[in-house]
């Protein structure tokens, strides 16, 4: 964990704003094109064969929980963005919480057939703390969906740094690798994947 790490560049106003900081221009294209086409691309990819409840974990305002058929709970460290979600997401089976909130929901019990983490275990002062709290709300045999960076982009006073964490190493010692694939760059800049988890 970083000294330094300063998570407030999650804190926007407006929905606009957090789009912006979802997905940053990349690729060759804006914003708002990249949250069309990936969006779209993600949402054909992350699919639950079982209808339970789904973990988004750092779901920011909502983007894949309102695509996912699935009862969702996301779960976001940014406070503004968790009530940016509520509006975004708009459906009766979506709720969201904070990350200390949704530890206490796993010790009373809460289970979860499924989870996904798409650009957010990059960004995560403590990857290995979440990854171990997916694990624990997981069902056995569910299904954990990644969506990360090959390199760390860790938010802190003094701009964006790589740690040296390996979250895919990191994931390795809980989950099984079921499969794994680089996104293509027109979606997303070069170095980024989408792999697919299994709860051993």
């Amino acid at each position: 964990m970083l000294d330094d790490y300063d998570p407030a560049v999650f804190s926007t106003m407006t929905e606009a704003d957090a789009r912006a900081i979802i997905l940053t221009p990349e690729a060759g294209m804006t914003t708002a094109q990249r949250w069309e086409r990936e969006t779209a691309w993600l949402a054909e990819r992350i699919t639950f064969k079982v209808p339970g409840l789904v973990v988004d974990y750092g779901c920011g305002i909502g983007r894949l929980a309102k695509a996912i058929e699935n009862p969702v709970l996301g779960v976001d460290i940014s406070m503004t963005m968790r009530r940016q979600a509520e509006t975004y997401v708009s459906r009766p089976d979506f709720g969201i919480v904070s990350p200390a909130m949704f530890e206490r929901l796993i010790n009373a019990g809460i289970e979860a057939c499924g989870a996904l983490a798409v650009w957010s275990l990059q960004h995560a002062d403590d990857p290995a703390h979440i990854i171990e709290t997916l694990f624990d709300v997981l069902a056995s045999g569910a299904t954990l969906y990644v969506v990360n960076r090959y390199e760390r982009v860790v938010p802190t006073a003094t701009g964006w740094r790589d740690d040296g964490v390996n979250v895919r190493e990191l994931l390795a010692e809980r989950f099984e690798e079921t499969w794994f694939n680089d996104i293509p760059t027109t979606l997303a800049a070069a170095g980024a994947y989408l792999a697919c988890y299994q709860k051993r």
